[in-house]
């Protein structure tokens, strides 16, 4: 039951996030907009620690490097620079690929066997959350450049998720710490060549906006994905990426009035049924 917990609560917030990027993503570059979130994260994180008794763990830089590219940089920039085009609903379809590409993954690296009925749960998700999010819509060059940065950031959630699997020591909050400091460091240069400002010009709802992206949906957000993956598996915890349209639109309906579709109906009831036969798989 604990794992379903916090599953769904890390659904609910990544699921919430869409709202929080759009109120920002018009007034700075996705490469600042990132770093502040970053940056944010990783001070709440640290205060955190300042307050923890101390747990000796075995620190693992090079690993925390690439989890900071794959987890952070590369996921940060793209999904906010790939939201600027394209709906909502159709990112969160590219999004939902992780748990199919985290599969492949371990698959391919023979840390996970092949097997044809988990991999019909994983694309059974996919066609619930296209259901759900179904919006025909004419899509130009730039949307296509968009949908191809969130192919991008779906691939390098998965690649992070397996790495993660890797981190030795049960210190979460630590080990996301010291992943977002080094995300925060990649970030600062990044954002002195490609915009050359770290100001920004936001109102008190967009600052207020900026400060949930850091603490609750990267550091908060961060903490449990990595208690997921090191507790559990790295594949049930990419399925969070199947329930975050559904609390998108769910969140849509009950806070912005949104109409209650049949096309939510009836998505929302094959990811669940999807997710009902990959952990039956499991435990079968």
């Amino acid at each position: 039951m604990r794992k379903y917990t916090l599953l769904f609560t890390l659904s609910l917030i990544w699921g919430s996030q869409f709202l929080f990027i759009a109120l920002i993503t018009h007034d700075a570059s996705s490469i600042t907009i990132s770093f502040y979130k970053a940056l944010l994260a990783t001070l709440f994180l640290f205060i955190m620690t300042l307050f923890m008794r101390k747990t000796p763990y075995k620190k693992q830089w090079g690993l925390y490097i690439l989890i900071a590219i794959f987890e952070v940089v590369i996921p940060f920039i793209f999904i906010v620079q790939g939201q600027r085009y394209i709906s909502s609903g159709m990112a969160s379809i590219i999004i939902a690929l992780t748990p199919v590409f985290t599969l492949f993954i371990l698959i391919l690296i023979r840390q996970r066997k092949f097997n044809l009925v988990e991999i019909f749960a994983l694309i059974l998700g996919i066609f619930g959350i296209v259901i759900l999010s179904w919006n025909p819509e004419k899509l130009g060059l730039v949307e296509y450049v968009s949908l191809g940065l969130l192919l991008i950031a779906s691939l390098s959630f998965a690649i992070s998720l397996v790495l993660m699997q890797n981190l030795q020591d049960d210190v979460p909050i630590h080990h996301m710490r010291n992943v977002l400091s080094i995300a925060t460091i990649i970030l600062i240069p990044i954002t002195i060549f490609s915009s050359n400002t770290f100001t920004l010009h936001f109102d008190p709802l967009q600052w207020s906006s900026l400060i949930i992206l850091g603490l609750v949906h990267s550091a908060l957000a961060y903490v449990i994905y990595n208690i997921l993956v090191r507790q559990y598996d790295a594949v049930f915890a990419s399925l969070s990426n199947y329930i975050v349209p559904v609390v998108g639109v769910l969140l849509g309906v009950l806070i912005l009035h949104e109409h209650l579709t049949l096309n939510i109906i009836m998505g929302s009831a094959v990811v669940l049924l999807s997710l009902i036969i990959s952990q039956q798989v499991k435990s079968g």
